[in-house]
């Protein structure tokens, strides 16, 4: 996917940041608002998620979960499941996915299930999360990460941190 602002429109990748800066919105967790796009080879959107609990339980806005209180970059109590994982599951066709553009770099646990994303190419975010392991992770699955500067701002530089 290889595209210009020659048009004055916006790229596929500040579309989808914007798609899942507003999809975060939907979050039910009250630790983070966190969203993700994923994207196919022609840079359609496959997928979209955001933070929340498993079906059939209550919500954390409602009934916090014993997450609710750990410290930032701890999720061993949370309850909920990330924006990453949603997306990936809400997806018309997880194997198309390319490019996952996501509000922060993924957590340790979420990255291990995009590194096996065979298609996956690049993730972006625009906010490093707390536990750097992701980026680690993707970047020896040989995944690209890149930080979008600043958020919503088209035209910004990526900066490659993986």
């Amino acid at each position: 996917m290889n595209e210009s602002k020659q048009d004055g429109r916006p790229t596929s990748i500040e579309t989808a940041q914007e798609l899942a800066h507003t999809v975060a919105k939907r979050s039910t967790c009250i630790r983070r608002q966190a969203g993700a796009v994923a994207l196919d080879d022609l840079g359609r959107i496959v997928g979209m998620g955001f933070n929340g609990v498993p079906r059939r339980h209550s919500h954390c806005t409602t009934a916090p979960c014993a997450g609710a209180e750990d410290s930032s970059g701890n999720t061993e109590n949370c309850m909920a499941v990330h924006a990453e994982v949603n997306c990936i599951i809400n997806s018309s066709h997880p194997q198309r996915i390319q490019i996952m553009v996501v509000t922060a770099s993924p957590c340790f646990k979420c990255a291990l299930v995009m590194a096996n994303l065979v298609w996956l190419e690049a993730v972006y975010f625009s906010e490093v999360y707390s536990d750097e392991r992701g980026i680690r992770v993707l970047d020896r699955a040989a995944k690209k990460a890149y930080l979008i500067i600043p958020h919503g701002l088209p035209g910004y530089p990526l900066k490659r941190i993986a």
